[in-house]
């Protein structure tokens, strides 16, 4: 029998194929974060859910992933499918730890890296004269590493100059003798005709042939300096997530793993483990895109259509949307300010604050939380392994994580090593370090908040609209706090929030995009032709899945495109019913984009021609899904459920005895009021005073943190 923490909470839909799964009946789901690396297992014959963390190993990720596995207590033979989201790419680029990387690009394009769009970030450096675009100062390409070939193709295709070939292999010969161990590939307008870059690739191939070589296939779409970010990137970390991979897949068939491993993509939809090396930089965010899936789920089941997420771990905090039951879709993402990748993507914005962020003081003398961390090693100073403090420490001496209790008393914390790392700061600043870890809460908590205005707020819409969905080891505890700093009226904890990211992982399909840029306009192209290219992506996508091991049958197909008045620089994303189309779509998908670009940007241009940018085919292929099993209602008072009381400073006031509530133990119709700290466990919530939380029928916790009278 399973020796890991176990709850019935949720329930597989369907019958077990033993033709398929034999003993197998665990779908697991691994997600590696910068701190802890979660692990969710449901049982899919009885629903059961079992739930563990283990330390992750930074630079030996497959560890902390094997001992999150083996912590779940069951045995190999035992899982069915692995799903799995990682940071393997994000850290090697943050890190400037990727592979020594070479680009060639047409002649006279050499420096779309560093120019980035000449984009500038807000903020304090938005007037700042000596602020460097980061590929400048931290280049994932060198600038000798970016050789210049002769050839050109227009933007219909046609071949403008032929690709010098001589000058290919001189390049490839210079990058050999240099150790370039990657090569990215991308010559202007490549999405249109990708002949020369195919052909380029083989002669790299040739005189490089461990090299791992990218192209504009892993997504070729116009926007010339967002491509070659994207295929460089791919370059630079792929070699990696590759090396990766290719070890996760040895270390499981060692340890006795039959089963297939799924990885997570930024699409929010998995790939087979051998795809998925193959196109690294769809993984680069890949773990947090878990917790917007898992968003997706929670709103289809739980009938909260309007979600702001917030993920908080020990590293960072990302947030995201979730509108009318849809998490928010984007075509491009800025790893950092000027690195723009071009793909299809769930969006999620991350900040620096978590758990492990360091408590410091800056140069002009002003108390900072973050953005640095001191990761999983050593953590912060009440591990007990480092001096440096961090977030943690400051919930630990403000009363709102108990020491005793941490990881459910696997991992003791040390208050008086957090109370040690502290002093010398309230020291410099002359106040009570009690006083300082208050404020180092009160930071997070704005910056956690400015970032949510940044995709709500500032995006015109009202956040009284959305509940918080708040996970991870943290977010519960900064939550209530939050949400009063926005207005929003209610948060949500949903079961397992620690290993949340990683439950998403398992409510996912196998999902392929495809897309190609036409670049004509809207009232020039036939219902024919439109029809046309959709029906190629779909074979594409058709093609991809099947030999992912999906089955055609169970198919489904979504369509959009990327559309903007004339003279525009920037696209809009529509998506579009599916075909066939036929005579007087046109003028209906016309009218249709007008509707969309109202509701993006507030105005309508029906005089402007619409230029159709990019046409989309996402393809997923429905794996079995899962379905929340509701509680028994309590037998007892909610007061059963209290399992320790301790004295803790809630909104900065002072110490004041509060209750602490096994989560376990909270039952459908249980309901109290703050202060109070909810124990998961693998993760801690706070209940704000004056805020009421209760106990839905399937063991979700709502709290409403409204004013008083309100």
């Amino acid at each position: 029998m399973p020796t890991g923490r176990e709850q019935r909470v949720s329930q597989a839909r369907g019958p077990v194929c033993e033709e398929e799964f034999g003993v197998a009946r665990y779908r697991v789901g691994i997600d590696v974060g910068g701190t802890f690396t979660d692990a969710i297992a449901v049982d899919e014959e009885t629903g059961t859910v079992l739930a563990s963390k283990a330390p992750s190993t930074p630079g030996a990720e497959h560890e902390g992933l094997l001992n999150a596995v083996r912590s779940l207590g069951i045995g190999w033979d035992q899982i069915s499918t692995l799903h799995h989201g990682h940071t393997v790419g994000i850290n090697a680029i943050l890190t400037r730890t990727g592979a020594k990387t070479g680009l060639l690009c047409t002649q006279g394009f050499r420096d779309f890296l560093d120019l980035g769009r000449l984009s500038r970030p807000g903020g304090e450096d938005t007037y700042n004269a000596s602020w460097v675009r980061p590929h400048q100062a931290r280049p994932i390409v060198e600038r000798a590493h970016r050789r210049e070939v002769r050839e050109r193709i227009a933007e219909d295709g046609s071949v403008l100059l032929a690709l010098d070939e001589d000058a290919v292999r001189e390049a490839a010969i210079f990058l050999r003798d240099r150790g370039v161990e990657s090569v990215a590939i991308c010559f202007l307008h490549g999405y249109a005709q990708p002949a020369h870059e195919k052909r380029a690739r083989e002669i790299v191939k040739e005189i490089l042939p461990e090299a791992y070589v990218q192209t504009s296939s892993v997504f070729p779409v116009i926007r010339e300096s967002e491509r070659t970010t994207t295929v460089a990137l791919d370059a630079y970390i792929g070699r990696r997530v590759h090396g990766y991979l290719e070890n996760l897949g040895r270390l499981l068939r060692e340890a006795g793993y039959p089963g297939r491993v799924l990885i997570m993509q930024m699409n929010a939809g998995l790939a087979a483990l051998e795809s998925a090396k193959h196109t690294a930089v769809w993984q680069i965010q890949s773990g947090p895109t878990g917790g917007m899936a898992a968003a997706e789920f929670y709103a289809a089941r739980l009938g909260r259509n309007q979600l702001i997420t917030f993920d908080m771990g020990g590293t960072s905090t990302d947030v995201g949307v979730v509108r009318d039951g849809r998490a928010a879709v984007t075509d491009e993402w800025m790893v950092e300010e000027g690195l723009t990748l071009v793909l299809p993507m769930v969006e999620v914005i991350s900040i620096g604050a978590g758990g492990g962020s360091v408590i410091h003081v800056d140069e002009v003398g002003a108390l900072r939380v973050g953005p640095q961390s001191v990761g999983a090693t050593p953590g912060p100073a009440c591990y007990g392994r480092g001096n440096t403090p961090a977030l943690t420490d400051a919930y630990v001496l403000l009363g709102l994580l108990e020491p005793s209790r941490f990881l459910g008393g696997k991992m003791p914390l040390d208050a008086s090593r957090s109370r040690e790392a502290l002093r010398p700061l309230a020291k410099r600043l002359e106040m009570p370090i009690e006083e300082l870890a208050q404020g180092a809460f009160d930071i997070a908590t704005a910056s956690i908040a400015q970032a949510i205005r940044g995709i709500t707020i500032y995006r015109g819409l009202d956040v009284r609209d959305f509940s918080l969905l708040a996970f991870g080891s943290a977010g519960p505890m900064q939550a209530c706090d939050v949400a009063r700093a926005l207005g929003v009226r209610e948060v949500i904890i949903p079961e397992r929030p620690g290993g949340y990211s990683a439950f998403g992982l398992l409510t996912t399909d196998l999902r392929v995009d495809r897309a190609a840029s036409p670049v004509k306009r809207l009232d020039e192209m036939t219902a024919e032709e439109l029809e046309a290219g959709f029906r190629k992506l779909e074979s594409e996508v058709a093609d991809e899945l099947k030999a992912q091991g999906g089955k055609p049958d169970e198919f489904v197909f979504e369509r959009s495109i990327n559309g903007m008045y004339m003279g525009q620089t920037w696209f809009t994303r529509m998506a579009l019913k599916p075909g066939p189309y036929r005579e007087g779509d046109i003028a209906k998908i016309h009218e249709e984009f007008h509707r969309t670009h109202l509701d993006s940007y507030g105005y309508r241009a029906d005089r402007y021609p619409i230029i159709v940018a990019q046409i989309s085919v996402g393809g997923r292929a429905p794996s079995r899904s899962i379905e929340f099993a509701r509680l028994a209602l309590s037998s007892g008072p909610v007061q059963d459920a209290i399992v320790a009381r301790v004295t803790a400073i809630f909104e900065g006031r002072r110490r004041t005895d509060v209750p602490i509530y096994d989560r376990e133990r909270l039952r459908p119709g249980h309901r109290f009021e703050g202060p109070a700290i909810i124990d998961d466990h693998l993760a801690t919530g706070i209940v704000s005073s004056g805020a009421v939380c209760s106990v839905d029928e399937h063991g979700v916790i709502h709290i409403d943190v409204s004013p008083a009278g309100e």
